[in-house]
């Protein structure tokens, strides 16, 4: 599944008259997504899941926890980014960058919110709630802001 946002003015194409022969649909003749369809393509859930199977595997009492946990969330970040930059690559082969960016941000609100034992991040419980907060805020709004690239 591409992981590119169709914005309302690209679908535009899809309710103009068709031509006597149909032409093949191209990525501009989409329908445009909806606030659902945006909102998960905008959550890194392969990045989630990597990173709580990754931290998962860590023993609890290793030494090197908190660096480990710090390894898989980068390493994390970079999969996911290489996956979303070849996936929400339009038909001229260019990805959408915001997209990527907000992507990336929602992963690291993620990060941040955790507990003390599974976050990459060293935050006072207040700190972690306000994060929390803010991740929620910046999830449920985002995909209203922003509708994709042209």
């Amino acid at each position: 599944m591409p992981l590119r946002i169709i914005k309302a003015t690209d679908g535009k194409a899809a309710i103009a008259p068709q031509p006597p022969t149909p032409a093949p649909p191209t990525p501009s003749a989409q329908a445009p997504d909806g606030y659902l369809s945006r909102l998960a393509k905008l959550i890194p859930a392969e990045a989630l899941s990597l990173y709580g199977t990754g931290v998962g595997m860590i023993s609890a009492d290793a030494s090197w926890r908190e660096t480990g946990v710090r390894a898989v969330a980068v390493v994390c970040v970079l999969l996911s980014m290489g996956l979303r930059y070849k996936l929400t690559q339009g038909p001229d082969g260019r990805p959408q960058w915001r997209a990527l960016a907000v992507s990336l941000v929602a992963f690291l609100f993620w990060l941040a919110a955790l507990g003390d034992q599974t976050s990459p991040f060293l935050l006072t419980a207040g700190a972690r709630q306000a994060v929390a907060l803010a991740a929620f805020l910046f999830t449920a709004v985002l995909p209203y802001i922003y509708k994709g690239d042209t």
